[in-house]
């Protein structure tokens, strides 16, 4: 599905759905200009996603003592 998404589109889903929130017009411009320049790839992009700052500071009081799971 994400292949079929405008690199706009996946952008902005990436803010939703990773960092629970919209990304500003500069922040959107920025991604966009490193993928029309080839310095990135959805791939990189979803990793600088899910090793920014940002969803750091989201997750971490969720792992904080680390991941469980529950017996299922």
């Amino acid at each position: 599905m994400a292949q079929s998404l405008s690199d706009d589109a996946y952008i902005n889903a990436l803010y939703q759905n990773v960092l629970k929130g919209k990304g500003g017009i500069e922040e959107v411009v920025y991604y966009q200009e490193n993928f029309d320049n080839g310095m990135w790839d959805r791939s990189q992009v979803m990793i600088n996603f899910a090793e920014s700052p940002e969803k750091i500071t989201l997750a971490g009081p969720a792992i904080a003592n680390g991941i469980w799971l529950p017996d299922v």
